[in-house]
């Protein structure tokens, strides 16, 4: 499974590039939102998906689209193509808030999804995206950032948080070396 690429950017038409690492070059779908420039070198988190008679590669410039992609395309009836189409109307977080506060309207705008689709998306999301923000308002959020940026998931990391129980006053150097010292013992 490929995870993420680095490459030169041959633009196809919109929506699909081809990405040249080396001498492979990889045929990539984005989002249309993405400004991308001919001959440019760029890093993508890569969603391989697979289905019977189907192979393609779906490219984003964050981790936070990658996941957000990863989550709409659990919803029954939401394919990569209306996913990508959800992520082209807005940044994550505002598609995340409007999961949240039940706005329909905001998913009847995207092609392809009308008042049952969006109100779907909602009601199959909103208790997944609750329970992330209920449980990460635990702990310390600089640290959980500061985990975050180094490429850790919040369900990596809430084990350890939970078994160091750290005081949220503790300075965030010393709780960042604490748990990243329980990580490296995980995973020896």
């Amino acid at each position: 499974m490929i995870g993420g690429l680095k490459g030169k950017v041959e633009i196809l038409e919109p929506g699909k590039i081809i990405l040249w690492t080396k001498d492979t070059g990889y045929l990539l779908y984005h989002p249309l939102n993405l400004t991308l420039v001919e001959d440019e070198e760029r890093k993508f988190y890569i969603h391989t998906y697979v289905k019977e008679d189907t192979l393609n590669l779906y490219g984003f410039t964050t981790k936070e689209q990658l996941r957000l992609f990863q989550t709409l395309i659990q919803v029954s009836g939401i394919g990569p193509k209306l996913a990508l189409a959800v992520l082209e109307t807005s940044s994550v977080e505002k598609i995340k808030q409007a999961i949240q506060e039940g706005d329909v309207s905001f998913f009847t705008r995207v092609p392809g999804i009308g008042k049952k689709g969006g109100q779907k998306i909602i009601l199959e999301l909103s208790s997944v995206l609750k329970l992330d923000v209920k449980e990460e308002k635990k702990y310390n959020p600089q640290l959980l950032q500061a985990l975050k940026n180094l490429g850790y998931k919040f369900k990596e990391i809430k084990p350890i948080l939970e078994e160091l129980n750290l005081d949220n006053n503790l300075p965030l150097n010393q709780s960042l070396r604490l748990v990243l010292r329980q990580l490296a013992k995980k995973t020896r």
